[in-house]
This record gives structure tokens, sequence and C-alpha cells, in this order.
């Protein structure tokens, strides 16, 4: 008995350390070594060349797959990278799909922007003969007739259009010209392209992508170099595939990218950027740089980590500030090695910004899932994700002093917060409030020719069960802050019933003071879409001006206040 006691444990044990193992190690697919991966958060957004939000954009990596919302934001949880180099797709019926590779290393999050083509230049293909097109100045593509398929598997009928993309049309990996790849031993090499090209056929009837159940032929009219590989991208097993040159020509099941390159030895160049204070700076823009070309582009995730998988010829490491030119830069000399690399923000000639703030709901309660959306002057968008805890951050290296625009979205509750403006002269922690558009505050003030519109209220109840007294404290303003507070009383007299008055009562910033209630105010409490809210109508109210010392009526004073 205790020796099947004993084999029964040794079975559980062993079973639980090949769990453990593949935490961190899976199958990868086909005939592919096992891959590490590392997780973390992906998340971005997803425009057109117009700088313009893409909703419904599909964004997979692996098996995992999110929709873009209508800011064009995507938020991958838990997402598996591969520690090397991964690859992630976004695909749209209405514009031209793109890939981006990924060097991502342990951190929570790590930010995306990617831009899509709108379909155009569209070159008519009839899939019932033959064709041949010019894929550049010097490669020729012939296809088959019947070669174009559908999802399911069935020769397409009807019209059809071929999309073409390469390094003067569309730029297909813009600013990724060093691609990992493997040999046919799966070791891992560098490929670093020369002339990337993208072929994409759509459907003319639905949009749909076709697909070629056909090898097709490729050939050029300049002689090829033994250095000038042609490699494919095998999508499935996310590497590139060398497609040999026999007989004047290439021969190949084509997928939809292409590329013109050398193998290159190659090293990892990581660190983490910090400020004068050793504090993380995350989400910062960085290029790798070969004389005046851009060889890679990269970002630091949330904590300031940095990685790239370069090649060991002598680059550039240039870290950019919010207009894009060069804030600082470190040379990578030529080296087979790799190197970590921690650099400290140059700050003396510039300014390191910090943009954050704390994320609530209309109740008060912490925000957790949701993101901010920044917009600059250009109208460039950035994006920065709410912690656990509620709050966002966002360092920026500034060029000058500039306005930003801030709003939050619950992903959650599906709420949005006012739009909030900032100028960078200042530094700001602010609080922003999500609500939904029909849910939201409101004060409305009308003194004599003033009349102002606050987007901003809320109110506290004081009451006891025992008493019949109530005290309103109201606050509200603009620029999610509540800078002006009014205080509301009802007191009960046994023989003349309620009396009204204020305890404390100034309105724009002191300039008028309320003296008397001449008419009752009206009270309402309801609930909208789950939140409670307390509308307050007081209609006429004696006041003095302050400026003037003259005495003026109010015309109307309405809150429709959140209740906290």
């Amino acid at each position: 008995m205790n020796k099947l006691f004993l084999y029964f444990s040794l079975i559980l044990w062993f079973a639980s350390s090949c769990r453990k193992e593949s935490d961190d190690i899976i199958p990868a697919p086909d005939r592919y070594k096992p891959r590490k991966f590392n997780v973390t958060t992906i998340h971005g957004l997803v425009v057109n060349e117009y700088n313009e939000p893409i909703e419904g954009v599909k964004v997979r990596l692996g098996e995992q797959a999110e929709i873009t919302d209508k800011n064009g934001y995507f938020k991958l949880d838990k997402a598996r990278v591969d520690a090397n180099q991964d690859f992630i797709h976004f695909e749209h019926t209405s514009y031209l799909s793109s890939i981006e590779k990924l060097s991502v290393g342990p951190g929570s999050y790590y930010t995306i922007r990617t831009t899509l083509p709108r379909k155009s230049m569209a070159i008519p293909f009839d899939n019932a003969i033959k064709n041949k097109y010019m894929l550049n100045e010097h490669l020729a593509i012939e296809i088959d007739e019947l070669s174009l398929i559908n999802q399911l598997g069935q020769v397409h009928q009807g019209l059809s259009f071929l999309y073409l993309r390469n390094n003067k049309r569309f730029p297909c990996l813009a600013n990724q010209n060093f691609i990992l790849s493997y040999n046919d031993n799966n070791t891992p090499q560098l490929l670093q392209a020369f002339e990337k090209i993208a072929i994409e056929f759509r459907s003319g009837i639905n949009g749909e992508v076709l697909k070629l159940n056909k090898k097709v032929k490729l050939t050029s009219s300049k002689p090829i170099s033994d250095k000038d590989k042609l490699l494919l991208l095998n999508e499935k097993g996310q590497k590139w595939e060398e497609v040999k040159y026999v007989d004047n020509s290439y021969i190949l099941f084509l997928d939809k990218y292409l590329s013109f390159g050398e193998f290159k030895n190659f090293r990892i160049v990581e660190g983490s950027l910090t400020d004068q204070n050793n504090n993380q700076v995350g989400l910062l823009n960085l290029n790798i740089t070969k004389g005046t070309q851009i060889m890679d582009n990269i970002n630091s995730n949330y904590e300031g980590y940095f990685k790239s998988i370069i090649s060991s010829d002598n680059l550039q490491l240039d870290i950019l500030n919010s207009c894009g030119a060069i804030n600082q830069s470190l040379n990578l000399p030529e080296s087979n090695a790799n190197a970590k690399n921690d650099i400290a923000i140059d700050v003396s000639q510039t300014k390191l910004y910090s943009m954050q703030g704390k994320v609530v709901d209309c109740n008060g309660k912490t925000v957790t899932n949701a993101y901010a959306l920044i917009k600059a002057e250009d109208n460039q968008f950035l994006v920065s994700p709410v912690s656990a805890q509620g709050e966002f951050l966002r360092k920026l290296i500034l060029c000058q002093n500039e306005n930003y625009e801030i709003k939050v979205f619950d992903i959650e509750q599906k709420t949005v917060s006012n739009t909030i403006t900032i100028n960078t002269s200042q530094q700001n922690n602010i609080t922003i409030t999500t609500c939904n558009s029909n849910s939201e505050s409101l004060a409305r003030i009308i003194v004599g020719s003033y009349s102002e519109q606050f987007p901003y209220c809320r109110v506290k109840k004081f009451s006891s069960s025992n008493s019949p007294n109530i005290i309103f404290v109201f606050e509200y303003g603009a620029d999610n802050s509540y800078s002006e507070k009014l205080i509301l009383e009802r007191k009960n007299d046994p023989n003349t019933g309620n009396f009204w008055r204020f305890s404390q009562a100034s309105l724009i910033n002191g300039r008028y003071s309320l003296h008397e209630i001449t008419q009752e105010p009206q009270l309402y409490f309801f609930e909208e879409n789950g939140i409670e809210f307390l509308e307050c109508i007081i209609p006429k109210v004696n006041c003095i001006d302050q400026q003037s010392q003259t005495n003026i009526q109010s015309q109307l004073i309405y809150f429709k206040a959140l209740l906290i």
C-alpha cells in the first residue's frame, strides 16, 4: 500500500513539475523549437494616414485577438510575446493589413501606435486568366488562372483587386529594418531588410481577403546577388524563410509579405530609462539609426524598459522629444556582444513633464480598467494606461510648452470623462471623473448680465433620522475641479414650517454673495443609469455684487448634482 501511495505521489509531483515549466515555455507551431514567452499587456492606437482613429480593426497576436473601439484603441491582456521577437497583426475590410514586430521585455504595459493605409490604387485582377504584374522596378510576378480562393477554400468568382505596397508606396513594416528570422536549423539570425513588399488580394464584392492556392513565379530584370536574399514571411510559424532563386526565377506559395535583405550578426540592446531622480521614465519613443536611416523604431514600456535586436554594426540610439526631434543619443559601437544600457534622461536642455492623475467614477470610486487618450496640438494622439490603483502617468520630453487635451474612457462601464485641457507650463496632478454622457452633472448660474454653465457638480447631504433639518453642500466648477461651494440649509420651525437659508454662499469666486432666498427651492432626487442625482432649482435669490456693492437678483441657480 505504501509503495502504491509513493508511486502515485511521484506521478503527481512529475505532473506539477511539468505544469510549472509550461508557464514559461509553450510548443511553437509545426517543427519549430519551443519558445520562451514574456507575459505583458499590449495596448495602443490604430489610425489612418490622416491620423484619424480606425474603429473595428482586428488586432491579433497568436491566437489572441481584440477589436479596436471608436478611438482606435485596443488592449490585449496577459499577452504571451516571444521573448526574442514576435509579430502583431492588424486587419480591417476598408484598410490594408499590416504587421508590427515586437521586442518586449518584462513589464506591465507595452504601447503601440500603428498606421493603416486606406485601400487605394487598386489593381483590377481577373481570376479567370493568367496575370502578370510588376511589384517594383525590377521584380515581376506571374499568377496562374483560378489561383484566388476565398476563406472557405472556394475558387473566387467575380471582381477582385490586388493591392501592393513597397518601400516607395505605402511602406509596410515601416522603420522596421531589423527582423529576427531562423535558419533551417532553427538558429535565430537577423535579417536586415533592404526592400519590403506587401501583396494583398481583396474581393471586389465584399472586401474579403482572398488567398492564393497555387504557387506564383517571380522574375527579376536585374542580377540577383548572393547577398540579397528573398524572404517570405511564414505567418503561421511567424518566421522569415528564404526562397531559393532557381533558373532565373523564384517559385513559391505567396503569403502577404516579402522582403529582400541579408543576414547579419546580431546583438540585443536593452536597458531602462530614468530621470535625474532615478525614477523610471516609461512610454518614450526611441530610434535606432545608421547615419540618417532609421533602422528600428521602439518604445520603452510603462516601467521604462526598452529592447531592440539589431545588427552588430556601428549604430546610434536616439531618444526623441515630443516634437519627434532627438533629445539625446547614445553611440552603439560595432560589437557582437549583447549590451545593457541604463540611460538617465538629460533634462539640462529640456523639460521632462509628468502628465498624471487619478480616475474615479460618478460615485467617487476608483476606476482601474480604463485608458487616457491624450491629444496634442498637432492632433497626434497618445495613450496611457490606467493602473490598478486608478492612476495614469505619461512622461514627455518637451520641446516647448504645449497644450494637451485628455479624456479617460472606462472600458468596463463604457463611460467617458469630459475633455480636460492642460498646459505643460505647469505641473498638473488631476482627478478625472468618468460618467455616461447622458448622466453628467451640471451647474447653471444666471445673475444679472452674468450667465455661466459648469460641467462638474456634486452634492453631499447631511441629515438625521430624528430631525427634519437637512444640510446640502454643493460643489461645482470647470476643468474637472470643484472651485465653488454653496451650502444650503433647510431648518424646520414647528410654528412656521420650513425655512431655507445659505450658511456659506458666494458665486463666481466670491464676486456675488447670496443674501436671501425669496422663493423656496425645488428639490428632486432621481436615478439615471444607476447613478443618484439631486436636481435643485433656486429661482430667486437676493445677491450683493461685491465689486459695485449693489443689490441684484438672480434669475436662476440650478444644480444637477451627483449625490456623493
